[in-house]
Formats: C-alpha cells, sequence, structure tokens
C-alpha cells in the first residue's frame, strides 16, 4: 500500500503530427490529470476526494527549447527546459497523484481523466488579455454576463484555427485497504 496515492502514466504525449506541429510552432499545450477517489456503494458511489494536475509545455521558437511548466496562481513555475519534444513529453508523463486512499476502507476505486489541449481557449484569451495591454488578468468577484458567449466563442475559434483536444479516461480495479 502506497500512502502517497497512484502513480498516473501518460503514453504517446503528442504523438500526432497536428500536436507537434502546433507546438513546434510555438503554441502551448496543457496536459490536465483528474483524479478522483470513489467508494463503491449499492446504489450510488461516493466521492471521497478528487486532485487535478496540469503542466503546460510551450516551444521557445528563439531558444529552439521545450518549457515545461506548471501553472500556480496567476503566473507558471518552470519545471525544466529539454532540447527534444521526447524529453519534454518524458516530464509530462508520469504524475504522482497526491490523493491517498484512507486506512481501512473497503471497495474503493481511482478514476482518471487526461486531457491534452493543444491551443486551448484559455490560451486564446491570455493573448487577447495581451493585446488589449492588460499585465495579467485583473481579479473581480463578479462576471461580465458576456463571458460565457466570449468563452463559447473562443472555443470555437481555437477549434477552426487547429486546436487540438485529446481526453481519455480511465478506472483502477476496486480494492481494499
Amino acid at each position: 500500500r502506497d500512502t502517497s496515492g497512484p502513480i498516473v502514466l501518460i503514453e504517446n504525449a503528442f504523438a500526432g503530427d497536428r500536436s507537434r506541429e502546433l507546438l513546434e510552432s510555438g503554441f502551448p499545450a496543457r496536459v490536465t490529470v483528474t483524479t478522483e477517489l470513489w467508494a463503491s456503494r449499492p446504489f450510488f458511489d461516493n466521492l471521497i476526494g478528487t486532485d487535478v494536475t496540469e503542466r503546460i509545455v510551450r516551444y521557445d521558437v528563439l531558444a529552439k527549447q521545450y518549457r515545461v511548466g506548471r501553472p500556480q496562481r496567476d503566473t507558471v513555475v518552470d519545471i525544466g527546459r529539454f532540447a527534444t519534444l521526447d524529453e519534454a513529453r518524458g516530464s509530462v508523463s508520469r504524475f504522482t497523484v497526491r490523493l491517498p486512499a484512507p486506512a481501512n476502507r473497503q471497495r474503493l476505486y481511482y478514476t482518471v481523466q487526461v486531457t491534452i489541449e493543444t491551443f486551448s481557449s484559455n490560451d486564446l484569451r491570455e493573448v487577447q488579455r495581451w493585446l488589449n495591454g492588460e499585465a495579467k488578468p485583473a481579479i473581480k468577484g463578479d462576471r461580465n454576463p458576456a463571458s460565457a458567449l466570449s468563452r463559447g466563442f473562443m472555443t470555437l475559434f481555437s477549434r477552426l484555427l487547429g486546436g487540438d483536444v485529446k481526453r481519455q479516461r480511465g478506472k483502477s480495479a476496486v480494492f481494499d485497504t
């Protein structure tokens, strides 16, 4: 029994030609791993906890390096710089999830969803903010009513420009601790 939580392995990240082309053109990619711990029950399963981990991969065209970072609040913490896509892929292919199963519990299982998004609508919003002269987004308690429409438009625009989204889901076997 490992007390730190499961290890998620991702195979073939950015293996598609379109993902690789977008990265090599300088567009960022976001890898999101969402892990949930569930208790199996007769009628409805019970969610015990959730962990979300993200990595951002971006190719720096001028330096000819792949940069990998971890979003933290309103900034990205640099994890490493890599000369090849294979090296960068290796840095985002293994995640240790900090969601340990509680002791002395029965019929538990994990679910994992991995989303790899290249050139996302979030990235388009950041470009829009940058073009508008904002250094960083303002933090406000209320939202603009047009923001939902804007998000939908940005997602559609991202897909029209060739953005790429891949999702995979998995589920562990039921186990006891």
